[in-house]
């Protein structure tokens, strides 16, 4: 077990470095830059940019060396991605081009408890009644239950987050008027019910499917019916030996759907003026704020890598059949 947790590990390295190296060339190959003009700002004079670029080392090629040096090729590449992994592994991501004065590990510490809460809370609501309906429809296959819980679940992940998002502003904002339009207060649980529902509502519809799925596959096998032969009560089947096995595939998706919820959406989260991870790498991305997007980009993609390790290692619990070598 533990062989395999440092060999995932080791793994992640060049996966992150791959990953960082994309997002780096891809956002300077996008048009437009840090210092352009932005309605919210002046225009600024071509001798600032011209220093603001040098300071930041946006004034050097992009890819090639033009003066053809075949001793240094990728002189951009050098200068510039080598320098800011190298100060990403010591805890420095760099200060933000459009928030004067500010560190991006610090705007990301700020918004980390607002997309971290609404992402709990969706994954919290989203799962436990995913699995809850699932193992229903299953237990009543062929039923109304089983029809109505269907045509949820398709229901759901048919609509878009953002357009559920928009229509439960309507219904419980606007008409019958239960939270305000806008929040000013993010504290607490009551604000995120409504963006929680939107966004954990594809997730649990998901989660539904996949577990009617798999408990309809194990309710058919021979250990089952053993089970039953022995006398076992219907709890005891459903949650000893139905339940834990069908369990299997369904912590497959909960991984990375659990960071992709705790991260926060970028949709979700706009249309709800959350002032969470979500939100501010869109306007990173709107702004060009480089060294946010990297920043931000970085800190998914070890999220996303930790889970994907973490469900590996649920395996072997879930299943003892499941050998990690």
């Amino acid at each position: 077990m533990l062989q395999f947790i440092i060999r995932r590990m080791l793994w992640m390295i060049p996966t992150l470095f791959i990953l960082a190296w994309i997002t780096f060339a891809l956002m300077h190959a996008a048009p437009g830059g840090p210092w352009d003009t932005d309605p919210s700002r002046k225009q600024l004079d071509p001798r600032t940019e011209q220093q603001l670029n040098r300071r930041f080392g946006l004034d050097k090629p992009e890819y090639f060396n033009p003066n053809g040096d075949p001793s240094r090729p990728w002189t951009y590449l050098d200068s510039q991605f080598f320098n800011y992994i190298f100060k990403a592994l010591q805890g420095d991501l760099g200060a933000s081009f459009r928030r004067r004065g500010q560190d991006v590990q610090e705007i990301i510490g700020r918004g980390l408890p607002y997309s971290a809460r609404l992402g709990l809370i969706a994954f919290a609501w989203s799962t436990v009644l995913g699995l809850a309906l699932g193992v229903m429809a299953a237990l009543n296959q062929n039923t109304y239950i089983d029809y109505i819980s269907g045509f949820l679940a398709t229901f759901l992940r048919s609509v878009p987050s953002f357009v559920l998002g928009i229509y439960l502003i309507i219904i419980f904002a606007t008409w019958l008027k239960l939270v305000p339009v806008i929040q000013d207060n993010w504290g607490g649980i009551t604000p995120y019910i409504l963006p929680s529902i939107a966004l954990g509502a594809p997730t649990m519809a998901f989660v539904m499917r996949l577990t009617r799925g798999s408990m309809l596959e194990v309710i058919r096998q021979d250990y089952i019916r053993t089970a039953r032969a022995k006398g076992l009560g219907d709890r005891a089947v459903i949650m000893g030996h139905m339940l834990r096995n069908a369990l299997i595939p369904v912590v497959t998706i909960l991984g990375p759907a659990f960071v992709a919820l705790v991260t926060g959406s970028f949709i979700i989260e706009n249309l709800f003026a959350i002032p969470g991870i979500g939100r501010l790498f869109v306007e990173a991305i709107g702004q060009r704020d480089y060294p946010m997007i990297m920043g931000t980009t970085l800190f998914y993609a070890v999220l996303v890598a930790i889970a994907n390790l973490a469900v590996d290692v649920t395996y072997a619990f879930i299943d003892p059949r499941i050998r990690l070598s």
